[in-house]
C-alpha cells in the first residue's frame, strides 16, 4: 500500500510539474484581438467586431526595427522573443525594453497597426491588451 501511495504521489507531482506556468517575473500578458473590415471614411469604430487571436506574436526591440533600414526584415523576426498566443492570450517574458507586437502570418498595412506597442519595465510584469485591424477596402 505504501508503495502504491508513493507511486500515486510521484505520479501527481509529475503531472503538475508539466503544467504550463503563467508565472513570470518581467515581461509582458494580456490580450490581442484581431478584426477585418472596411477602412473606408466614416469609419465606425463602434461597428468592428474582433475576435480572440490565436498564433504566434514577436516582441520585436523598437530601436533594432526603426533602425533596420535595408537589413532583413525575416532576420530580424527570427532573432526577437515569440510567444504562442492561444485563444487571445499572451504572456511572455521579456528584458527591459521597448517592443513592437507583430504578429505572425498577419499582414497589416494602414499605419495605426504600426503602432502597437509594450514597455517593459525591469523586474515588473506590463499587462495590455491590444486589437489589430486589417483593412479590407478603403
Amino acid at each position: 500500500m505504501k508503495t502504491l501511495f508513493t507511486i500515486l504521489f510521484i505520479s501527481a507531482m509529475l503531472f503538475f510539474s508539466g503544467c504550463k506556468d503563467d508565472n513570470i517575473d518581467a515581461g509582458a500578458k494580456g490580450t490581442i484581438k484581431i478584426g477585418d473590415g472596411s477602412c473606408a471614411p466614416p469609419i465606425d469604430y463602434s461597428a468592428r467586431y474582433y475576435y480572440d487571436y490565436d498564433g504566434i506574436a514577436y516582441f520585436v526591440d523598437k530601436t533594432a526595427l526603426d533602425s533596420l533600414g535595408s537589413g532583413s526584415y525575416d532576420q530580424l523576426l527570427k532573432n526577437s522573443d515569440s510567444t504562442n498566443v492561444e485563444n487571445g492570450n499572451y504572456i511572455a517574458s521579456l528584458t527591459a525594453g521597448t517592443f513592437y507586437i507583430i504578429l505572425k502570418d498577419r499582414t497589416y498595412t494602414n499605419a495605426d497597426n504600426y503602432n502597437r506597442v509594450i514597455n517593459v519595465y525591469f523586474e515588473k510584469v506590463t499587462e495590455q491588451n491590444f486589437e489589430f485591424w486589417k483593412c479590407t477596402s478603403y
